[in-house]
């Protein structure tokens, strides 16, 4: 997401995409909104048919913890 906004009675501020790629191809997708450094929420996470079950889901959600971390000082 490039531009997040308001869009009539929907506020897209502070959200973000995040999209994992292994051996060049996209196989995990994930739309997080940062409330702060110390709350955020993900509404969405798609993963591939063919890549599921491989733990790309995980990894993911692993870095994406490593950066809030990173962002709060904890």
């Amino acid at each position: 997401m490039t531009k997040a906004e308001v869009k009539g009675e929907y506020d897209y501020r502070g959200m973000y995409t995040a999209l994992l790629t292994h051996q060049g191809r996209a196989v995990c997708a994930a739309v997080f909104r940062a409330f702060g450094a110390q709350l955020a929420e993900v509404p969405l996470v798609a993963t591939k048919a063919d890549a599921r079950q491989q733990g790309h889901c995980r990894v993911l959600m692993g870095q994406f913890e490593s950066i809030l971390k990173e962002v709060s000082h904890c």
